[in-house]
């Protein structure tokens, strides 16, 4: 089995050597409040999920919740620089201390922040790990789910960790070109006349209007009416909508207050005098953009794919202010690949820290196991692909 290779050392973590392999040393700093570690991030680049503007939206609504311990997990080397940063929530779950990203259901991806200047000096995989887990505060699990591959176009060295599984959700990338004409030729003919075809359509209907929301205040409103629309269009399919909850709406609407004024938080809204018919809802960072939400009236108004005319207008926008990927995020829709999104694996990483977490973490690799057997999802009636995250059909 694949856990027939760890020692007891591996297990514990206890290690009485000093926590520097090549140069390298690990350390743990915790913190309350994202000001006392901005200092060390600087400089470092990170996914969407891991930027100062995420995690300071997070901090805010969740990082003061009951349990809730917040660690950064760093490798330095020798004359002290920071080269790798990894975000890292200590909870209690089954009567296990878990080591965790920041997530608490909003978060797609996790991945450490990177210094670019030495990417390729990097430790990868299990040289990685065995570092960061000399720093580690005391825990029973490391858990970290929904590894992405790439961080700003550089190689997420944890990925490749040879304990990870594979997640049955997957990220959707559309790499976009120096130019929208050369992005839009890419398309189908068929999703071109679509398009131009209900641009008109909606263009015909009165005082129609396609824009970026600039505004705070405004935002919040469409955000209000957004959820609204989801929410409705989540429950008429018989699923279970969770993004409306307190702790949820508020990080989402803190996302709005902290990212509308700086470009950091982005909503493309569709509207019809004083109607909105559509809106969406995405964070940038760097020259990457996570596409979290998108909502639309349907009856009439749905006959002109109002969601695909905001997804269209969103990606321009991003496009000509510099984004490179534009990211789909989790959910298996068809919409995705009309647009060119490309299909991009996430893994999940369990590792134990303890003799504690030990039987834990078995269980857990061998249920991911034998969920990935065939036969057997067909037996017990699971389906290969899971329920995709709340988003609108478009």
């Amino acid at each position: 089995m694949m856990f027939a290779r760890m020692t007891l050392q591996d297990v514990t973590g206890v290690d009485d050597a000093c926590p520097v392999t090549h140069g390298w040393s690990a350390r743990a700093r915790p913190f309350s409040r994202l000001e006392e570690i901005l200092p060390l991030l600087e400089g470092l680049e990170a996914s969407p999920f891991q930027s100062p503007h995420w995690l300071s939206a997070w901090m805010d609504v969740f990082g003061g919740c009951p349990g809730v311990e917040c660690f950064l997990v760093t490798l330095e080397s020798t004359n002290g620089v920071i080269a790798l940063a990894l975000p890292l929530v200590r909870r209690h779950e089954a009567g296990l201390r878990i080591l965790e990203g920041p997530d608490f259901g909003v978060t797609d991806y996790t991945a450490p922040l990177i210094r670019r200047a030495v990417v390729s000096q990097l430790p990868v995989g299990d040289e990685l790990l065995k570092l960061i887990r000399t720093a580690l505060p005391a825990a029973d699990l490391l858990r970290l789910n929904r590894l992405c591959p790439l961080v700003q176009g550089m190689v997420n060295p944890l990925y490749a960790e040879h304990w990870t599984q594979p997640n049955r959700m997957s990220g959707w990338r559309l790499p976009l070109p120096e130019s929208w004409a050369e992005y839009y030729d890419r398309l189908s003919s068929r999703m071109r006349d679509k398009l131009g075809r209900n641009g008109r359509r909606f263009a015909r209907a009165p005082a129609t209007s396609i824009a970026l929301i600039q505004d705070v205040d405004a935002a919040l409103a469409a955000l209000a009416t957004l959820d609204a629309l989801q929410a409705g269009r989540i429950k008429d399919k018989g699923l279970d909508y969770h993004l409306n909850a307190p702790l949820h709406a508020a990080f989402y609407r803190r996302l709005v207050e902290l990212g509308i004024a700086n470009g950091r938080t982005l909503m493309s809204e569709l509207r019809s005098e004083n109607l909105m018919v559509a809106a969406n809802f995405a964070v940038r960072h760097g020259s990457e953009l996570v596409y979290l939400r998108v909502a639309n009236l349907f009856g009439e108004w749905g006959k002109m794919s109002p969601g695909l005319l905001a997804n269209e207008h969103l990606i321009r926008e991003a496009q000509a202010a510099g984004v490179r990927v534009f990211d789909f995020g989790m959910g298996n829709y068809e919409y995705k690949r009309r647009f060119g999104a490309e299909e991009t694996p996430l893994v999940d990483l369990v590792v134990p820290l303890s003799l504690k977490g030990w039987p834990a973490a078995l269980v857990w690799h061998a249920v991911r196991r034998l969920s990935r057997i065939s036969l057997l999802r067909r037996l017990t009636g699971r389906a290969a692909v899971p329920c995709p995250r709340e988003q609108s059909d478009c």
